[in-house]
């Protein structure tokens, strides 16, 4: 979500709003990445201390040319607090629930009736707010399930998509491959993004072997990937540089990985059936957590706190552990196929994913199953989501069978992907699958949703990576 006018405006129209901001020694303390990324988003949520209303200064603010905002600095600081209210509740929603509840009701009313106060203070507020309002009618769209091909990403015929993610702002995706390579694509284009030097210039992010796991940080400064050789590699997605490597992260392949909501560290599963939790600070894994009897095909934080770590594996287990201690709390085998009843066969988990960043819920994907599931952090199954035509013990349809899943960002729609490349879409509310997406993509790997509108990307063995929209 970028401010999508020149760069000088641009420039001009983020100084204005350092007016809301304190000044420490005659210096802005706007940070260097909103100015590279002229991003609202990190600005007014995921850049500010969690306790950064409570304990907002009443300095008095300055605009761009230095000058003393006329007015009461209370006044100012209302002002701040439904700026940073309004654009958290749109773009930064996990800070939102967090810590912003309480606020609610002051914030409605601020966000209604203009201050008091002079011209000065009040225009800037007006016009951050008529701002925010198109942003909202662009991104906080209704959600609706994707349905068009927008763009494909090639990625050659000898070579393939291993993982893919999504950034936070929405705007780009990073594809890891079987050539061991990282690159960040245009999500509305599909093309490389160019703008980032070290691509134009063909210095792309590589492993020494196949790349089967990527993922992004919460403000979308770094990214993660793990490779077949068993490394773990964090990068800095403006500069391509490699900010830390975990070269002994795994004693095999190293198959999800996943960041800390702070950011400070790294969650990984692997061949090796062992989940670590790594520092970025220290370089070191900080948590082992063993258990499972088999690969570990994904692993996800859970819960408001990250203080629940939930793995799935080939044992068939879905486990739940102590991210704090590594003590694994229970271990819960989904309920399995119709197929796997009758043979005696059990389905591996192929995929978690998480339903919201302060739920206690995460979506099952059992691998060749016929039904996706919603478990609570306490083992429970609160629902099952079966396609039809799936279920039997017929091994014609094994092709058919669901690979891996992804849920809409506010969890309005489960999506179930099959090896045969079809995408099963249901409503949450109503348990109802609304459609069935061909991506015309058979030995199907894996989607991932966009973070805020209604996309998906798909990719598999063959055919690049497929980006479908609403």
């Amino acid at each position: 979500m970028c401010i999508r006018d020149s760069h000088s405006t641009a420039r001009a129209e983020l100084a204005a709003l350092s007016v809301y901001f304190p000044q420490e020694n005659g210096m802005d303390t706007m940070p260097e990445g909103v100015r590279e990324h002229r991003t609202l988003v990190l600005w007014n949520g995921l850049f500010l201390r969690d306790e950064a209303i409570a304990a907002w200064p009443y300095a008095a603010p300055r605009n761009h040319r230095g000058q003393v905002a006329p007015g009461d600095a209370k006044l100012d600081k209302r002002c701040v607090t439904v700026l940073y209210l309004e654009s958290t509740r749109l773009f930064a929603p996990e800070i939102h629930k967090r810590h912003l509840r309480p606020h609610d009701a002051a914030y409605k009313r601020l966000a209604d009736e203009p201050p008091a106060g002079d011209d000065f203070t009040r225009d800037l507020r007006n016009a951050h707010r008529d701002r925010l309002r198109r942003w909202t009618e662009e991104f906080d769209e209704e959600e609706r399930y994707p349905t068009d091909l927008s763009a494909v990403i090639e990625l050659g015929k000898k070579n393939h998509a291993e993982a893919v993610a999504a950034s936070p702002d929405g705007r780009s995706v990073a594809v890891g491959s079987s050539d061991g390579f990282v690159e960040v694509y245009d999500w509305a284009t599909g093309a490389l993004r160019m703008d980032l030097s070290y691509q134009a210039e063909s210095l792309l992010m590589m492993h020494d072997d196949a790349v089967l796991a990527v993922a992004f940080s919460p403000d979308g400064e770094m990214l993660a990937s793990g490779s077949r050789d068993g490394k773990i590699k964090v990068w800095r997605v403006s500069t391509g540089a490699c900010l830390r490597k975990f070269d002994r992260a795994h004693a095999e392949g190293v198959t999800c990985v996943s960041f800390s909501r702070d950011g400070s560290k790294v969650l990984s599963g692997s061949f090796d059936g062992v989940v670590k939790i790594h520092g970025l600070k220290s370089g070191k894994t900080l948590k082992e957590m063993r258990g499972h009897t088999s690969f570990v095909n994904d692993a996800v934080f859970a819960g408001g706190d990250d203080a629940v770590v939930v793995s799935g594996g080939s044992d068939v287990d879905v486990r739940f552990w102590d991210a704090r201690t590594a003590e694994s709390r229970r271990a819960v085998a989904p309920p399995q196929p119709a197929f796997s009843r009758a043979s005696g066969a059990r389905a591996p988990v192929a995929k978690l994913a998480r339903i919201d960043a302060h739920d206690d819920r995460v979506l099952v994907v059992p691998k060749h199953g016929d039904a996706v599931h919603v478990m609570r952090l306490d083992g429970s199954v609160e629902r099952t989501f079966t396609v039809e035509e799936l279920v039997g013990n017929s091994e014609a349809e094994q092709g058919k069978r669901l690979v891996s899943g992804a849920v809409s960002p506010k969890g309005d729609f489960f999506y179930a992907l099959s090896g045969d490349g079809t995408v099963h879409c249901f409503a949450a509310g109503s348990g109802k699958r609304e459609h069935a997406l061909d991506t015309r993509a058979p030995d199907a790997l894996g989607l991932c949703h966009h973070p805020k509108q209604n996309m998906l990307a798909t990719f598999a063995a063959k055919g690049g990576v497929k980006l479908w929209s609403a």
